[in-house]
């Protein structure tokens, strides 16, 4: 692991190493390990705080082990992690093995379409690189799917899959995680590929676990909640920790099994699904924030959706043509708050 300061280790590792067992050592301005290369490269190209420093000591915290190549963390970053991720990993530096890069805070986290993520202590910020070899016909299109799964099997096994179902855990089209009637977390995806192979799977994930942002006016967005609404909060080194271990055994059940498990998972947790719902195109939502006394003009379509593709479009009762794209709303009853993305 790498952190900038033994502050920053404490708040993911916890109690053993606020008390000082964990030895940390700068990293070398010309690193012979090609993951110490990624490592400060990442580090500079996320303009992140402070001085990469390994922990040289077994912490026994919640990532003092795993299946990652490298987990960084630091306090915050200049620049988005994901953004520097995909960045330094296409610029040549070599992708030994899964990366991991979590930031406590900072202005830097962007959604979806470059919408500012409102960070807040205590909550996950976590960006991935995860090196692949998966056929790009059959699992590309399925892909974005992933984070969004893994983050829900996460909430589960963070307070439990009984209480995560009582407070209505599930997913708004695309990628939104909802929880207590609001937007507890959300995900970008994004690949990379050569001919016919996946070669690198990239995620943003943002999870609310102590508190839920105030997000102020917005009527294309679900409210803000955290897992601390639903009655049970997550320190977040085990939150971390989950959420990482979630995204690989999905990950290793597409590459073993393809992605039927994938769409299924997806469809079962799906908020959408069965539902009414209203669509507009995209770019309404960007022009009501700039001028919000412009009215909300008639959504462009309407209907029940019957259907999630495994390329995540819709189908909806009668309509031959697909949604692909847009805002969506559900129609009326519980949980239409507006619009979402």
């Amino acid at each position: 692991m790498i952190v900038d300061d033994g502050q920053t280790l404490a708040a993911v590792e916890g109690a053993v190493a606020a008390g000082g067992a964990a030895v940390l050592c700068p990293l070398a301005a010309s690193p012979a390990a090609a993951t110490d290369r990624l490592v400060i490269a990442l580090w500079q190209a996320a303009a992140m705080s402070g001085t990469p420093q390994r922990v040289a000591a077994d912490t026994g915290g919640p990532l003092a082990a795993g299946a990652w190549a490298e987990v960084v963390v630091a306090a915050e970053a200049g620049v988005s992690p994901y953004a520097a991720l995909r960045e330094v990993t296409g610029s040549g530096v070599v992708l030994t093995g899964p990366v991991a890069c979590l930031t406590l805070g900072g202005g830097s986290l962007r959604g979806q379409h470059g919408r500012r993520w409102q960070a807040a202590r205590g909550n996950l910020h976590l960006s991935v690189a995860v090196p692949c070899d998966l056929d790009a016909v059959t699992c590309a299109p399925s892909l974005p799917m992933l984070a969004a799964v893994a983050l829900c099997d996460a909430v589960e096994d963070l307070i439990g899959a009984a209480q995560a179902h009582a407070a209505g855990l599930g997913i708004k089209w695309v990628n939104d995680v909802v929880l207590a009637g609001g937007k507890a977390g959300g995900v970008l995806t994004s690949l990379r590929t050569r001919g016919t192979r996946v070669e690198v799977y990239f995620a943003g994930l943002a999870l609310n676990l102590a508190r839920a942002p105030d997000l102020g006016a917005d009527a294309f967005a679900l409210p803000a909640s955290a897992l601390a609404a639903s009655g049970a909060g997550a320190p977040l080194g085990r939150a971390t920790a989950a959420v990482l271990a979630r995204l690989r055994r999905r990950l290793d059940e597409v590459a073993t099994d393809g992605v039927d498990g994938l769409v299924e998972a997806y469809r079962s947790r799906s908020l959408v699904l069965g539902r009414e719902v209203e669509v507009w195109p995209d770019g309404v939502r960007e022009a009501l924030v700039a001028d919000p006394l412009v009215p909300l003009p008639p959504p462009e379509r309407r209907g029940t959706v019957v259907a999630i593709r495994p390329d995540l479009s819709l189908r909806l009762a009668g309509q031959e043509r697909l949604v692909t794209a847009g805002c969506l709303r559900l129609a009326g009853g519980p949980g239409d708050r507006g619009p979402t993305r």
